[in-house]
């Protein structure tokens, strides 16, 4: 982070790349529930604070998430669709720009 005057961590900035298939970790409360303890979600960015925390955009709700804890996953055929689906919802143009 160069304009914020901070020195760079590879294992806490450079874990995942942007735009990676990942799974964020919830801690639904109470934990005794069938509720689901990882969320979809496309990798954006760290977060600047100390905490190793990250942005994920929930893939269910196109919102912005902070999570703790994250695991890179394979992508799948159904996320790949549900992706084009928010892109279309957000009427996003057609290829890379």
């Amino acid at each position: 982070m160069i304009l914020h005057q901070e020195n760079l961590d590879y294992k806490t900035h450079c874990k995942f790349t942007c735009g990676k298939y990942i799974l964020g970790h919830e801690k639904p409360e109470p934990s005794n529930t069938n509720a689901a303890r990882v969320i979809d979600c496309l990798y954006l960015c760290p977060t600047s604070n100390l905490q190793e925390n990250h942005k994920l955009l929930h893939l269910q709700t196109n919102s912005v998430v902070i999570q703790r804890n994250c695991t890179a996953a394979p992508i799948m055929s159904s996320i790949i669709n549900q992706v084009h689906t928010l892109a279309k919802i957000n009427n996003m143009p057609k290829g890379l720009k």
